[in-house]
């Protein structure tokens, strides 16, 4: 009977450390030059240009191997990830030093000069023009400049809310009331 016991509990152990493990492994696998961080922010509604807030986000780009280099960045929403809001809602302004983008819609571009190294720095301010409440919207920044003949981009993902995936709650609160209703009815049986 305990040898039993002493399996379930090294089972249930193992596949928590085997979901804690994966979760991990999604959260760190971004192979790419380009990263956009905070990955969520909360947008407030209905913004303009002359008057509106936006929330500014950080660039990180790296791997640019040689100094110098112009690139061509614009932002572009991807995909409505809950509510009713349009792909056309958001709108982003990149700044690089002292220069400044104006205010870009969806896949409009940008030029600017990296600063001679490696790594390099930006921001993206994201506007919400839309009047959608609850909306949640993915969008990438995309980086490139010319490598030869061809481009070299990557890109970074975040998110125009605050509202994480539901599978990034779900898991661990799934795996920890497993364990807690384990050892909870363990303990009643002895």
């Amino acid at each position: 009977m305990r040898k039993i016991r002493k399996a379930k509990v090294i089972t249930a152990l193992s596949l928590t450390v085997v979901m804690l493990a994966a979760m991990a492994g999604i959260a760190a696998a971004n192979p790419e030059n380009v990263v956009v961080t905070p990955a969520n922010q909360q947008l407030d509604l209905g913004q303009t240009p002359t008057s509106g807030t936006f929330t500014t986000y950080n660039i990180a780009v790296s791997q640019i191997k040689v100094g110098g280099n112009t690139h061509t960045i614009y932002g572009n929403t991807t995909l409505i990830v809950a509510g009713a809001g349009s792909l056309g809602d958001l709108m982003f302004r990149f700044n690089h030093g002292t220069a400044q983008s104006g205010w870009l819609s969806n896949t409009q571009t940008w030029t600017w000069t990296d600063g001679g190294s490696d790594t390099d720095s930006l921001t993206v301010d994201v506007m919400n023009t839309g009047s959608a409440p609850d909306t949640e919207y993915q969008f990438r920044v995309y980086d490139s400049y010319p490598i030869g003949t061809g481009y070299d981009s990557a890109h970074g993902t975040t998110y125009g809310t605050s509202i994480p995936e539901f599978a990034t709650i779900a898991i661990p609160v799934a795996a920890i009331l497993g364990l807690v209703l384990f050892f909870n009815h363990r303990k009643r049986k002895e």
